[in-house]
C-alpha cells in the first residue's frame, strides 16, 4: 500500500488516500490519519516527501508526492 494524496480536512485533521496492493487507482481509499496509526513509518516518509507545515494548508488543500516516490513505496512494501 502506498500513500498517493493527502488532504486536511474540515475538522483540521488529515486524511490520506491510499492505493493498496493488487488494487486499481480506481479502488482508492481516504483513510482519517488514526486509520494509519500502524503506519507511522510510511507518513513520516511521505510528509519528508511532500514537506510539512499545516499552517500552509487550508481546508480543503491536497498534496502529493511525486509519481517516482510512489513507484519507490510500490517497490518497498512489494520487497516486505
Amino acid at each position: 500500500e502506498v500513500i498517493t494524496h493527502a488532504r486536511f480536512a474540515a475538522d483540521a485533521s488529515w486524511e490520506y488516500r491510499v492505493r493498496w496492493v493488487g488494487f486499481s487507482r480506481s479502488e482508492d481509499t481516504w483513510k482519517p490519519a488514526a486509520g494509519l496509526a500502524a503506519c507511522q513509518a510510511l507518513l513520516t516518509r511521505f510528509w519528508t516527501e511532500v514537506g510539512h507545515d499545516e499552517k500552509d494548508y487550508p481546508v480543503g488543500s491536497v498534496v502529493q508526492p511525486s509519481e517516482e516516490w510512489i513507484r519507490k513505496e510500490q517497490n518497498r512494501f512489494q520487497a516486505l
